[in-house]
């Protein structure tokens, strides 16, 4: 029989690929597409795995949605928009 899984856990999993944490896989190779236009390959390889490392300690708190919580209640994002449908910073509620 399967087991059931409520559907928040379903959504806030966090992403896999063979067993690498998704969100460090994408800062390790920006990382190295930036150290490679910028440096040799050998050095973009190994700031790749600090990339990584970096990336896979930020993915919980992005999963978790603490990221997009202060994202959302710090950042000017009206200003940057220029969009009248976001709520002033003051106004703003978490639901």
């Amino acid at each position: 029989m399967a087991e059931k899984i409520k559907i928040y856990q379903c959504l806030n999993r966090e992403l896999q690929y063979h067993g690498l944490k998704f969100i460090g896989l994408l800062t390790a190779a920006f990382t190295c597409i930036i150290l490679l236009l910028k440096f040799d390959f050998t050095f973009a390889l190994i700031g790749s795995v600090g990339g990584y490392v970096v990336g896979a300690s930020i993915s919980p708190y992005w999963y978790k949605g603490y990221i997009q919580k202060w994202v959302y209640f710090h950042l000017p994002t009206r200003l940057i928009t220029r969009s009248k449908r976001f709520p002033q910073s003051c106004d703003r509620k978490f639901l």
